[in-house]
């Protein structure tokens, strides 16, 4: 949540991961796709999900600033992303409604899809981080409130049992 809402200044933040007629490098340290070898990606049991983001297998820079993946177009969480565990028909299908509901036509209007698409997520991602944090906020207010209730009623006990003893005294 904080790292969404106030990302870590600087740019290089992990591998970029460029296709293989890439000519243009990003900010910070990137790598050619056909250079990386898929055995070298980490392990990532399921039970170990979400990572930490501070985990070292997070390696690999992602859209949003501050979260680094552990496979190259993986999951947020951690791990590989669906495409490594889905079938290539399930993939060019969805890559193919993609296509197709957006109208695309050429490769620049794909990039330019994909990174409207991302920055819509990324939008909302924010506006939940933001109503988390809020809720978050409200919780612990509620939480304080609910301590000094409970700190007065014990005191009100407190009270009421000396006040019965000191009326037992005066009726003894």
């Amino acid at each position: 949540m904080r790292t969404i809402l106030t990302p870590p200044a600087g740019d290089s933040d992990g591998v970029t991961i460029l296709d293989s007629d890439s000519a243009a490098a990003a900010p910070g340290y990137s790598v050619i796709a056909s250079d990386v070898d898929p055995s070298d990606f980490p392990h990532v049991a399921q039970d170990e999900l979400p990572l930490p983001l501070n985990d070292a297998r997070r390696v690999y820079r992602s859209s949003i600033p501050g979260v680094r993946l552990t496979h190259p177009g993986g999951l947020f969480e951690g791990g590989p992303g669906p495409a490594s565990s889905a079938s290539h028909a399930e993939v060019d299908t969805y890559a193919q409604d993609f296509i197709d509901t957006h109208d695309i036509r050429t490769p620049e209007q794909l990039r330019k899809r994909v990174e409207e698409e991302k920055a819509v997520w990324l939008r909302e991602a924010r506006a939940r981080m933001r109503a988390r944090e809020e809720a978050i906020e409200k919780n612990e207010k509620v939480e304080r409130e609910i301590k000094q209730l409970l700190a007065q009623r014990e005191m009100e006990i407190r009270i009421m049992k000396k006040l019965r003893e000191q009326a037992g005294k005066k009726s003894g």
